[in-house]
């Protein structure tokens, strides 16, 4: 897919308002391997068989820590605010899978946006740039992609992670997904892809010399 295929301007109509059950326990359950289960479980009719509340309390996050790091990931993202929905996350393939989360707050007739991840507590959260920090109406795909991109949430923690040998193992070290930018994991997709491919040229060349 071509980036001029992507629909930069899209804006959902609202970020309230109906869902599907599956989309709901995509942009309010915080541990994206629960999440993720909750939404497969929900599309396909299932029988729920994981908790599906917002957070999990400090127990039962101690327990699935215990089973495999991973089960850690999102788990200690901030509680969602009154009224406050994710909008789009960046998840990384991290040790514990580290999750940062875009949300969007109603109050009167604003939107107020944040950007959050799971060590507030010990950092301050204006390290990080959300422009704008508010709006009358929700935001378009291209500034959901300038946040991600301003805060070098996908290609900043690849490149850390890049040792200039594991192209093919490292590209996709960073994915985005939302349940309501439809496009934007293709996006990043295609911008980790365009990535491992210059590699590869780069690669090629040095050994052509």
């Amino acid at each position: 897919m071509m980036f001029e295929e992507f629909d930069l301007d899209f804006r959902p109509k609202s970020y309230w308002g109906p869902q599907s059950l599956a989309s709901y326990f995509g942009s309010h359950i915080t541990g994206e391997l629960r999440r993720q289960a909750a939404k497969n479980e929900a599309a396909s009719g299932s029988d729920l068989a994981v908790p599906t509340e917002p957070t999990l309390d400090s127990t039962a996050r101690s327990i699935q820590g215990s089973i495999h790091p991973w089960l850690m990931g999102g788990e200690y993202l901030p509680p969602l605010r009154p009224d406050e929905v994710e909008i789009a996350r960046v998840t990384l393939r991290s040790v514990t899978m580290d999750v940062f989360s875009i949300r969007a707050r109603r109050s009167g007739e604003r939107i107020y946006f944040r950007l959050v991840d799971e060590y507030m507590e010990q950092e301050p959260p204006e390290r990080f740039v959300v422009k704008p920090r508010w709006a009358k109406s929700p935001l378009s795909m291209r500034q959901v992609i300038s946040i991600i991109d301003e805060n070098g949430l996908i290609n900043d923690y690849r490149d850390l992670n890049f040792d200039g040998s594991n192209a093919d193992e490292i590209f996709n070290f960073a994915t985005a997904s939302s349940e309501f930018y439809p496009e934007l994991a293709a996006y990043f997709d295609h911008q980790n892809e365009k990535w491992l491919e210059e590699q590869i040229r780069q690669s090629s060349n040095d050994d052509d010399e």
